[in-house]
């Protein structure tokens, strides 16, 4: 039996890192999905370089996405870490994913909760979908 979602869905992640120098700083970044599929969101990771290894929950960031493609915000302010992101081992996990169009282009507005200089890592998993659905 041929199964087109073999062929034509692949897991994968786009990951984007943020630099905020100073303290209390913020900063925004873009990231631009692949042209040739679309990309199913289903879960949201966050880290920063001033996460703590026995922090299960940090908070040392928040932050505010917009699909600057459609227009779309995906919230109304900056939401903190903890919220967004949950523990970055187990990550935020949709209930309805998100499909965005190829080369949709986000925007990640981040804000530095820590009081110092902030790494910050975002990664979003979901999947490629090529060729459309059939």
């Amino acid at each position: 039996m041929d199964d087109y979602r073999s062929n034509n869905i692949l897991p994968a992640w786009y990951g984007l890192t943020l630099t905020i120098a100073g303290a209390a700083g913020s900063i925004t970044g873009n990231l631009v999905l692949e042209q040739s599929s679309q990309f199913e969101l289903h879960q949201i990771f966050g880290s920063s370089d001033q996460d703590a290894d026995t922090d299960f929950m940090p908070n040392n960031f928040s932050l505010s996405i917009t699909d600057n493609s459609t227009g779309r915000q995906f919230m109304n302010i900056r939401i903190p870490q903890r919220n967004l992101c949950a523990p970055s081992n187990g990550g935020y996990r949709l209930l309805r994913p998100v499909i965005f169009p190829p080369l949709a282009n986000l925007t990640f507005d981040a804000l530095d909760l820590s009081a110092h200089a902030n790494v910050i890592t975002i990664s979003l998993a979901g999947y490629k979908i090529y060729g459309g659905v059939q």
